[in-house]
């Protein structure tokens, strides 16, 4: 409302009367029209610019197939844009790590803005760190595992990011569960997820290059599970960017692990024969994401593989498959280990820390 003020002593002359509230009348009329007008405008040209809960997936043009993996790699090739990042004041963790949460916006718009299109990251470091870095990935769902994993190996001197995978953990959409729109039996969404993936490591990546003094030739990455995975596809398929990986618990073909009946991925697996869709038709619509697509001999020597032998979630024969695809690269067994080998992974730890040590800051591994 318009501010006014009104004298209670005021008083209106018996013989103007008739024509002063004949201008009153008029005046008010005039003044609530422009209102309702500019209510009309209002309602009309105005959006809210934050929204107040998640909203659905965005409006596009719907997606009926899968990307070829050429279509699929131009996908993932982050286009460098400016970004604000945030970072936390780096907390003392022990051992002469410290850790500094980083927080920024997702290069790939997946339709949820305010948690999986921020993207939830951990630097590792020591005080004077080298100008070398490793991207780590945990699993599906949930990986308590993977940040103790980075804060050790970040003991090195290598700078460690651990990232959130997108729809998991600070990301996860209000109203869903971890990791439900990360892996399913929508198989274009998890193409999309993936890409998303991609483009938030590069950005931080770039980020690192710029604003930490990381060698842009010395960058590696780390993953188990789903984001073993998704560490040795993004090694293969994007070799400019890094020099060295490490595959914990993964192999070359997700459609092994989506069909072979385990316990964890059984009802993808129903979901997907309930659409029609057979193990090999998934693998050929998927073969973007998998790491055997990308799989380069010449590169063996970046690769190094951990594997737990009696892994139900994923089958030994697409580990040894993907090891053979880099033409014999190096394979850590965990023997009698199942795939949540905690333990075995801890121990595997020194091997992963030499890997790395050997590829990014040039140290000879100790003699046995």
């Amino acid at each position: 409302m318009l501010p006014h003020s009104r004298s209670p002593q005021s008083r209106v002359p018996p013989r103007q009367f008739g024509l002063r509230a004949t201008l009153v009348g008029f005046s008010l009329a005039l003044v609530l029209g422009t209102l309702l007008s500019a209510g009309r405008a209002v309602a009309q040209d105005t959006k809210p610019s934050v929204p107040v809960a998640d909203a659905p997936a965005l409006k596009k043009p719907v997606q009926t197939k899968n990307s070829t993996p050429e279509e699929f790699k131009a996908l993932a090739t982050y286009k460098p844009t400016p970004f604000e990042m945030t970072v936390r004041p780096p907390i003392n963790v022990g051992d002469g790590v410290f850790v500094e949460g980083l927080r920024y916006p997702s290069p790939y718009k997946s339709g949820y803005p305010e948690r999986n299109d921020v993207v939830r990251a951990r630097l590792f470091r020591v005080e004077k760190p080298q100008p070398a870095a490793v991207i780590a990935l945990g699993g599906w769902r949930f990986d308590p595992l993977m940040p103790e994993l980075a804060q050790k190996l970040a003991k090195s001197g290598i700078q460690v990011v651990h990232i959130d995978i997108p729809f998991q953990r600070q990301r996860v959409p209000k109203g869903r569960k971890s990791g439900e729109l990360t892996l399913s039996a929508d198989l274009i969404q998890n193409e999309k997820t993936f890409i998303q993936l991609a483009l938030d490591v590069d950005r931080m990546v770039d980020w690192l290059v710029r604003e930490r003094n990381v060698d842009p030739k010395k960058v590696g990455v780390l993953g188990t599970s789903l984001g073993g995975f998704a560490a040795a596809t993004l090694y293969g398929m994007k070799p400019e960017r890094f020099q060295a990986t490490v595959v914990q618990l993964a192999g070359a073909d997700v459609a092994k692990v989506l069909f072979n009946g385990n316990w964890l991925t059984r009802h993808i697996q129903s979901q997907l024969r309930e659409k029609g869709l057979t193990e090999r038709e998934v693998r050929k619509r998927i073969a973007g994401m998998n790491p055997g697509t990308w799989a380069d001999p010449k590169r063996k020597e970046g690769v190094l593989l951990v594997a737990a032998e009696l892994d139900e979630i994923v089958p030994m024969y697409t580990v040894e498959d993907l090891q053979e695809r880099y033409g014999g690269a190096e394979l850590i067994v965990m023997p009698k280990a199942p795939h949540r080998a905690a333990e075995g992974l801890r121990a595997a730890l020194p091997k992963v820390r030499e890997h790395f040590e050997k590829l990014l800051l040039g140290k000879t591994p100790p003699t046995k």
